[in-house]
């Protein structure tokens, strides 16, 4: 029974200390957003107060999901953001391992760089199989406003309804 003691000891506590719970960067520190179907309507978002804005008359919104027309006949769902909040956007890194916000001198208006048609459009759209698909950039968001800074990927876009995951960064 000794003999089980001395084994049974040191694997509880090295599966206790393996387990610790650690305070680091925690990638699961994010908020996700389900928006409703761009057909009904445009969606607009609030990144500070992390909530939809349903009644806006002014530049409370940060992110707006819209229908945009294409001058073809067609319209195709599209991301735009306010005046009052710049645009970096990064192409090399994931969601997760971006922890601190890059300097504030690289964010610029977004001049229509994540729009559809855009150079790093947030959704185009794929004629070849006429499904619209998410880039996997992540855009990092800088609201003048507040001096606040958000990195966000868009994770899905299924029947005009889109998901995307936002976080705040320390500066």
């Amino acid at each position: 029974m000794n003999n089980l003691k001395s084994y049974l000891i040191p694997l509880f506590i090295l599966v206790a200390v393996g387990c610790e719970d650690k305070k680091e960067n925690n990638s699961s520190d994010f908020i996700e957003v389900i928006t409703s179907n761009v057909n009904e309507g445009d969606y607009l978002y609030n990144f500070v107060t992390a909530g939809e804005i349903t009644n806006d008359g002014g530049s409370s919104w940060h992110i707006k999901y819209h229908n945009l027309d294409t001058g073809t006949g067609y319209k195709m769902p599209n991301i735009s953001l306010n005046n009052n909040v710049l645009l970096h956007i990064d192409t090399s890194s994931d969601f997760e391992s971006i922890s601190k916000s890059p300097s504030l001198s690289s964010f610029q208006p977004e001049g229509g760089r994540m729009q559809y048609g855009g150079k790093n459009a947030a959704l185009s759209y794929d004629m070849t199989i006429h499904k619209v698909g998410v880039s996997s950039a992540i855009y990092l968001i800088y609201e003048t406003i507040t001096n606040k800074v958000f990195k966000l990927v868009f994770d899905n876009y299924d029947g005009g309804v889109l998901i995307f995951r936002f976080s705040e960064l320390s500066n």
